[in-house]
């Protein structure tokens, strides 16, 4: 956003920021509609898609307001990537006809009488054949020989007959969306901007500070300090919006349970506790008194020789964070790993197939089904939508030419593509909108699961020396947005209000309308500078 803000040219108001109202819906045919509040779930879905596809940066929920608001500017765009869900049909059909040939001489086909008759493949015309290897294909187990001949044939027809890099293959040999760099690059320095946060936050000397001058601390934002330590209660110290970006390893710590990365830290936090009371044992049946050794450890992670605060393992699980996701950093720029773009895509993709899942269930918002292998077709999302992605992918030639709309596997691939930039451009609005102008959401309180307040894990932790497992409990959090969606809705009620009466001769200078009613209302183009804009850019360059 402050990109398209240094490129506004005064001179030219189409290259400014503009913020647009949507106040309602209406039939482009009958013209008859209703405002935000009467609009159903889907067409308010719809309508943000739209908005998203067409570049809008949309305002996250703001309470119970009556309207909604957009950002775009002509140098500010959104991401529109293209990818493919599954190998397309043509790809398939093209490597079981050669797995076929190559196995069988003929087909077996049923008479009038019912009796089974084998037909040499010679004797079959193209489509014939064709129509019989696809059945046979679909009747073999997913863990057949034939079956992944197929497939992996399939995908190297992919690789090698395309220069299309949408799409990857998982550790199970399944096809993936790949989105483009471009996209993981984006989340990635959202996500490095954060773990950025963290280290500052948890460094020795701002830990010190706090702990020095507890007038300074702030409610939410920072922990609890108690007999000179501060607790790990504090938002300020947990990630944001990325928490379930989770490395695939990091050196020397490893968690049992399938746990986000503040539930990660918290699991580090809590075992240093333990490590530092005295007559700690790991195991039932370890006879030793490990504090004195491991507390030596702990000493050997700071940089100084001040007393421990708490926080030593956290800083080194932070640090080795870093390095796992920061290959370079020249001149203050930084180059992604391949782990963490790989982490970030996959962050991704598990995000939108919880969304299709979402979409597929009865309800308001169902615009999606699932037929019987499970795959996703669109039910009530408009052609229009997908027109580009129908168009980009059939270029590809990776897809068969005739009835490109009636094809269940360019569809699919069109619909994760359309729904896939919708949640990353979600995830943009929301970051660009609270970092520019709503502020830190740690400052938000976050609220506990009342049923299941906590999970329990083993956390192990390792080097040269020693491999330890620690028992520990860290918080179940449900509920990270509503306060904080409750206050947003103060950014759009400044207190102003339109002025209405006007005295005549400001009514002659201005050459108002003497009209006291209006059945419509349009606001267009106000425009103010911002006072705190310097100040903010420059925080942000510093």
């Amino acid at each position: 956003m402050l990109d398209a803000a240094d490129n506004v040219n005064e001179d030219d108001s189409k290259t400014q920021l503009r913020i647009n109202a949507f106040v309602g819906l209406k039939d482009g045919d009958r013209l008859k509609g209703s405002d935000y509040f009467g609009i159903t779930a889907m067409e308010d879905y719809l309508s943000k898609m739209y908005m998203t596809e067409n570049d809008h940066l949309i305002l996250p929920t703001m309470a119970d307001k009556k309207t909604w608001y957009s950002i775009t500017s002509p140098n500010l765009k959104l991401r529109h990537d293209v990818v493919i869900s599954e190998i397309p049909n043509k790809l398939i059909r093209s490597a079981a006809v050669d797995v076929y040939t190559e196995n069988f001489k003929t087909i077996k086909k049923f008479k009038s009488d019912n009796s089974i008759v084998e037909v040499p493949i010679n004797e079959l015309d193209d489509y014939e054949l064709k129509s019989y290897v696809m059945d046979w294909y679909r009747s073999l187990p997913s863990n057949s020989y034939n079956r992944e001949d197929i497939e992996s044939r399939a995908i190297n027809q992919m690789y090698n007959g395309s220069n299309f890099n949408g799409f990857s293959v998982d550790i199970n040999g399944n096809i993936i969306p790949k989105y483009s760099n471009d996209t993981l690059n984006i989340l990635a320095g959202y996500f490095i901007d954060e773990l950025d946060a963290l280290i500052q936050y948890y460094s020795e000397d701002n830990i010190k500070y706090l702990t020095e001058n507890p007038n300074k601390l702030q409610e939410n934002f920072h922990g609890v300090i108690k007999d000179g330590r501060m607790d790990f209660s504090g938002n300020g110290g947990k990630f944001r919006y990325f928490y379930d970006i989770v490395p695939e390893y990091i050196n020397g710590y490893n968690v049992e349970h399938n746990l986000n990365l503040n539930q990660i830290l918290q699991a580090i936090f809590e075992a240093q506790k333990k490590l530092e009371t005295p007559g700690f044992k790991v195991t039932e049946d370890d006879n030793s008194v490990m504090n004195g050794y491991n507390v030596s450890q702990l000493r050997a992670l700071r940089s100084d020789k001040s007393e421990l605060d708490g926080f030593e393992l956290v800083r080194d699980y932070l640090k080795k964070l870093r390095e796992y996701a920061v290959e370079e950093e020249n001149l203050g720029i930084n180059k992604y790993s391949k782990d963490i773009l790989n982490s970030v895509n996959n962050f991704i993709y598990r995000g939108v197939t919880n969304e299709l899942e979402l979409l597929s269930e009865n309800g308001p918002l169902q615009m999606v089904k699932k037929d019987k292998n499970g795959r996703f077709v669109p039910t009530n999302i408009p052609q229009q939508f997908f027109n580009p992605y129908v168009e980009a992918l059939s270029k590809t030639k990776l897809f068969s030419g005739n009835d490109l709309y009636d094809n269940y596997y360019i569809q699919n691939s069109a619909l994760v593509s359309l729904i896939s930039n919708h949640f990353v451009n979600s995830i943009i609005s929301t970051v660009e909108f609270e970092k520019v102008f709503s502020g830190d959401p740690a400052q938000y309180k976050n609220k506990g699961n009342k049923k299941a307040p906590f999970v329990s894990t083993t956390l192990s932790i390792s080097n040269e020396n020693n491999n330890i497992s620690i028992d520990v409990d860290v918080d179940n959090l449900d509920d990270m947005h509503s306060d904080k969606i409750k206050r947003l809705g103060s950014t759009l009620s400044p207190g102003e209000e339109i002025r209405t009466q006007y005295n005549k001769d400001e009514i002659e200078k201005l050459n108002i309308p003497s009209h006291s009613k209006y059945t419509t209302l349009d606001v267009e183009d106000i425009k103010t500078p911002s006072l705190f804009y310097d100040e903010v850019k420059q925080k942000f360059l510093t």
